[in-house]
């Protein structure tokens, strides 16, 4: 049974589907100050995600991102849910007699598109990193930065490779510290900043502006799929941690290849996992707990790619020693003396769902099954 409240009379916005035992709302449904009840009978389907009655509200990918936490309403145990900027569902156990209950912000907002649909006709986007998202991360990782390191780790990852005066292109460049630290740290002529989301190129933009190098650093918001770049016409193609989240290797290796010019690098950093058989449970569940379509490949399958590609000189240097002492660290600081400063910034719901991913991460760096790595290679000439 299915119950809607409209608080401050607000109208509900666009039609729902009154189904026994699921809810669901049609393509672009505007859910921004609405309350919704679900009793819970055998199942109570949320999102893309069944709920089941005594299971974890737990949708990897649901239509509507929420995160939730429970509340006291009229001596029931509800559970409540509000959409939440960094668009992922944080879960807890829905008893079979509670009442699910869910009532989306006004200043937070609400997914309201079938899996898959991009599109941005009506202003809303699928992003991975919100703006909540980029606080967070940079609050964690420093200003500019959404992984871990700073400028310091952009120097280790650079190493030896000469960018002077170079032609530099920034894959995945965020919020724009790392395209920056290309410049200032290391002499980049210029740099061109890519990624796929508004809201880390709107940051990374306005970033660039605040530090006076717009004739140097262009970020551009870009489509999946090729690079968008002429062949043989790029010096150093460069990333930090973001081509994890491009599943297929191979085909990036031979694009990025193209667009080098002879003797150019491709140099970067990323997660990887240790082997190519299926994950673990333990990294199963971590990668599930980042919920940021992570595509990771071993180093033996990065490494078979870019030679694949007519790469030389390829080079993986294994970071999980230094990465995994700095997650305990950082693991440290979400749940000890920061977690108030932390709590301020994203919320007790947004907190916890981060300890839960950090609390996931730990272990599988223990184990070394998750390794990140520093990648680099040359195209010959």
């Amino acid at each position: 049974m299915f119950d809607r409240h409209s608080p401050g009379g607000d109208p509900f916005l666009g039609q729902m589907a009154r189904q026994t035992g699921r809810l669901d709302c049609e393509d672009g449904v505007d859910l921004v100050g609405q309350h919704l009840e679900v009793q819970s009978g055998p199942e109570a389907d949320l999102d893309d995600g069944a709920v089941q009655a005594g299971s974890d509200l737990l949708s990897p990918r649901p239509k509507f991102r929420c995160a939730a936490r429970p509340v006291d309403d009229a001596g029931q145990d509800p559970f409540a849910v509000e959409a939440h900027p960094d668009h992922r569902t944080v879960g807890r156990t829905v008893s079979p007699d509670s009442t699910l209950a869910a009532f989306v912000r006004p200043d937070l907002v609400a997914m309201g598109r079938p899996e898959g649909d991009q599109s941005d006709d009506d202003g809303i986007e699928d992003v991975l990193y919100g703006e909540h998202e980029i606080i967070f991360l940079e609050e964690l990782w420093g200003d500019g930065f959404l992984s871990p390191g700073g400028p310091e780790e952009v120097a280790r990852t650079v190493g030896d490779v000469d960018l002077s005066g170079k032609l530099v292109v920034d894959i995945g460049c965020g919020s724009g510290g790392v395209t920056i630290a290309l410049v200032c740290d290391h002499g980049a002529g210029r740099v061109i900043g890519i990624d796929v989301e508004a809201p880390v190129c709107d940051q990374a933009r306005a970033r660039v502006e605040r530090r006076g190098l717009s004739d140097r650093i262009e970020i551009r918001q870009v489509s999946p799929g090729p690079l968008p770049f002429g062949d043989a016409s790029i010096d150093v193609v460069f990333s930090k941690d973001s081509i994890v989240h491009i599943p297929d290797k191979e085909t990036l290796a031979v694009d990025v290849f193209r667009v080098l010019r002879p003797g150019g690098w491709f140099v970067a950093s990323d997660w990887l996992i240790a082997h190519d058989d299926e994950p673990s449970p333990e990294m199963a569940a971590y990668i599930a707990a980042e919920d940021l379509d992570f595509g990771m490949a071993s180093p033996r399958r990065y490494r078979a790619a870019l030679e694949a590609a007519g790469f030389i000189d390829v080079e993986l240097v294994n970071r999980n020693e230094w990465y995994r002492e700095v997650a305990r660290h950082e693991l440290e600081r979400l749940t000890g003396s920061q977690r108030g400063r932390f709590e301020s910034l994203i919320g007790p719901v947004g907190l916890a769902r981060q300890i839960a991913t950090w609390t996931a991460m730990v272990p599988v760096l223990a184990s070394g099954e998750h390794c990140p790595h520093h990648i680099r290679g040359r195209r010959p000439g």
